[in-house]
């Protein structure tokens, strides 16, 4: 790919299908990172145990582990609106049990990992369909933009969901959280309903060979899309465990609360956002980019470890947010042109699942390094395992530039 040039922030906007699910997905994220810090924090409540906080995790996201490659298939042969239509039902349907067991005093750890687990499910088919999706609503040259305001999306609730879940546990009780999740669903169903079918691009993802097995081969031999799906990996795996570290750094080296947590988290949003608002200003960017930004990951995690102070804290936690932002943004649009095609659904399945599956074990490993080693040593171990990790993998993407398929 050549260097990035600039386009106009919102030209994605521009299109009436992108705008409608840019509009609902922005609602309902705010809901989800609402759930998803509400439900960290309910199972602290009833365990104080880090190991907990990550069996929780790891029950959200490890489904997407084993189901995301099918669901990939299940993108590249059904329709994804309809798809859309079940799997956001579902976890609407999770969050409003889980709602109404947190407000009769009925949850206990169990039943949270059961229906996290549940919600992780119905997450492994949508996730992947969802990004899919997103090929049928742009063409390539607003593709980076496209998943840029996705990431805005993203950005915006991760620093809205917390500051209101902050809010609402702080005066309501935790279960409201889980109810206004559930509502917050309507705004994708409704603006999946409103879209007009006759602009989607279907022949960005056409009907192609069923075998799972087809679409691993087709990615394991392509660098182009090979090198930035390990990169995806390794990054996601140590740096995306935040609602982890940040719930028992807030606790545990700071002696606060929820707010604490809540107020740790937003910041680290705000530079996310940055992140992502910067990466929309440009169409096209070239896959070499992915190794200095994961080193710049990992460098502000090693930050965030050692700085003293709330204050200094925060600031690295606002540039971490950034470097995630600028990575996951690049990375996604990178994938997401060099996979399409008859293989485009299963591809960004690999995507989703090396994005946010392994967050299931990144989330497992966090909490225990935080029971045995503290908090400072387990974000540190994360961002130096990070470091190492990307520059192996760069080695490897430059001998592939010399010996064979360049990027």
């Amino acid at each position: 790919m050549t260097a990035a040039h600039r386009v106009k922030p919102y030209a994605s906007l521009a299109n009436r299908n992108f705008r409608l699910f840019f509009s609902g997905q922005l609602v309902s994220s705010i809901g989800t990172w609402l759930h998803q810090i509400a439900e960290v924090w309910l199972v602290l409540q009833l365990t104080g145990d880090g190991f907990a906080v990550g069996a929780v995790t790891a029950a959200r996201f490890v489904p997407i582990l084993t189901l995301g490659l099918w669901a990939g298939a299940i993108a590249d042969r059904h329709d994804k609106r309809r798809v859309l239509y079940l799997t956001q039902t579902l976890r609407a349907a999770s969050a409003g049990i889980l709602g109404a067991l947190a407000l009769s005093g009925s949850a206990t750890v169990p039943v949270v990992l059961v229906l996290a687990a549940l919600a992780g499910i119905a997450n492994a088919i949508d996730n992947p369909v969802r990004r899919a999706f997103i090929g049928e609503l742009v063409d390539d040259t607003l593709i980076l933009n496209a998943v840029s305001l996705n990431s805005t999306v993203m950005a915006t609730s991760r620093v809205a969901g917390p500051l209101l879940a902050g809010v609402l546990i702080a005066t309501i009780g935790v279960g409201w959280c889980f109810i206004v999740n559930a509502v917050s669903y309507a705004a994708v169903l409704v603006a999946l309903a409103a879209m007009d079918q006759r602009q989607f691009d279907r022949s960005a993802s056409p009907l192609g060979p069923r075998s799972v097995l087809s679409g691993l081969r087709y990615a394991a031999s392509t660098p182009a899309l090979a090198v930035p799906l390990v990169m995806v990996g390794i990054v996601s795996t140590f740096a995306w465990n935040w609602e982890t570290l940040l719930a028992l750094h807030a606790t545990r080296t700071f002696d606060g609360g929820a707010r604490m947590y809540t107020l740790m988290f937003a910041v680290l949003s705000v530079g996310t956002l940055a992140g992502a608002l910067l990466s929309s200003t440009r169409s096209i960017v070239g896959a070499s980019t992915l190794l200095p930004m994961a080193a710049a990951v990992g460098a502000s995690m090693l930050a965030v470890s050692v700085v003293p102070g709330l204050a200094l804290t925060l600031v690295t936690l606002l540039m971490s947010g950034f470097a995630a932002a600028t990575f996951n943004t690049t990375s996604n649009a990178v994938v997401q042109i060099a996979g399409r095609g008859e293989y485009h659904g299963r591809v960004m399945a690999m995507f989703s699942i090396l994005f946010i599956g392994t967050k299931g074990i990144g989330g497992a490993l966090a909490g225990a390094l935080m029971e045995l080693l503290g908090t400072r040593w387990a974000i540190a171990i994360s961002g130096g395992s990070l470091g190492v990790l990307a520059a192996m993998v760069g080695v490897w993407s430059h001998r592939i530039d010399h010996e064979g398929p360049t990027l």
